[in-house]
């Protein structure tokens, strides 16, 4: 686990850096420190992001958060050794994750916005308003807390 703390503190060092610059850091680090896992790892992290960027999709963090997401996921289903080290790499090109504060407010700003929508969620057309609120957090809080709190909102 040595590696997942090198680069954990070289985000820690460099957190004012945009997620785009901190891959290229990365992957530059682990090539001088010869990381093979964690080399291996950057350059797929930036290929398909260079990918996802000539195919239309915005430069930037939201993209590598996104790719980021993805292959954390994909690990996480390969549950080896290797892979809960990506795992580890990958943390700090995750989405930062909002609050449940963060997300009661979300949730009431939206009910404030759309009350029609969330009378029909109480009636039991949960799909609409559901849709409104997941659209605002953007993947950005665990799905199941969400779910929660807007049930205990619209009680």
């Amino acid at each position: 686990m040595g590696t997942c703390k090198l680069f954990l503190n070289l985000f820690l060092k460099l957190k004012i850096m945009s997620k785009v610059e901190l891959l290229n850091q990365s992957r530059m680090t682990a090539m001088k420190e010869k990381k093979d896992i964690a080399k291996a790892l950057f350059s797929t992290l930036k290929g398909e992001y260079e990918n996802a960027v000539k195919s239309g999709s915005a430069e930037g963090d939201a993209t590598i958060e996104k790719l980021a997401k993805k292959m954390t996921e994909n690990a996480k289903i390969i549950g080896s050794s290797e892979a809960l080290e990506e795992i580890e790499l990958l943390k700090p090109f995750m989405p930062i994750m909002l609050s449940e504060f963060e997300v009661r407010s979300i949730v009431q700003t939206s009910v404030d916005s759309n009350p029609d929508k969330a009378n029909n969620y109480k009636l039991g057309n949960k799909g609409a308003f559901t849709g409104i609120v997941m659209k605002q957090i953007a993947g950005k809080a665990d799905s199941a807390m969400v779910n929660q709190i807007i049930s205990e909102i619209l009680k």
